[in-house]
């Protein structure tokens, strides 16, 4: 006596069907995008060269953007807290306010995908990262802003704006 099949179906592959979940989903994503992109920034407004980094990066990040603001380089810090929804709408209007970027990340580059995708060819973008667990002391990262900052402006010399030290607790 052969009992009844017993499928259980998990897909519905109906076209119809399959729309409707599509759209609802899309309708979610946009939903998500609205509601839930977090950053943070720090002297991000009309710096000269925006460092972007996350996690434990922009950790770093902070110490070596507070050095170099004690030598008087206008630096900024803007920091991605959530990475989906990337905040692109922000990043992209503070690219237009930048001369330059340095995404500094410990990874082989995902965010920097990110950053072109959000910014467009507005602004140059230069890449520090990291892999393997190697952690970049602040020094190193000092050592990249001091590489990245933008051209010189007249006379074959940089002339930073000058900025106030401030803490970056």
């Amino acid at each position: 006596m052969d009992a009844p099949r017993r499928v259980i179906h998990s897909l519905n592959l109906s076209p119809v069907e399959m729309a409707k979940i599509n759209a609802l989903i899309q309708d979610k994503q946009r939903l998500i995008g609205a509601n839930e992109v977090r950053y943070a920034e720090r002297f991000a407004e009309g710096c000269d060269l925006l460092v972007v980094a996350f996690g434990s990066a922009a950790r770093i990040a902070q110490t070596a953007i507070r050095q170099a603001r004690e030598a008087g380089l206008n630096v900024g810090l803007f920091r991605p807290i959530s990475l989906y929804p990337f905040p692109s709408e922000r990043l992209a209007a503070l690219a237009a306010r930048t001369r330059k970027m340095l995404v500094f990340e410990l990874n082989a580059g995902q965010m920097l995908e990110d950053v072109r995708l959000a910014t467009g060819s507005s602004v140059p973008i230069e890449f520090f990262g990291r892999m393997g667990g190697v952690m970049p002391l602040p020094d190193e990262v000092l050592e990249a802003i001091q590489k990245a900052i933008p051209a010189p402006r007249t006379n074959g010399v940089y002339a930073p704006k000058r900025v106030a030290p401030i803490g970056l607790n």
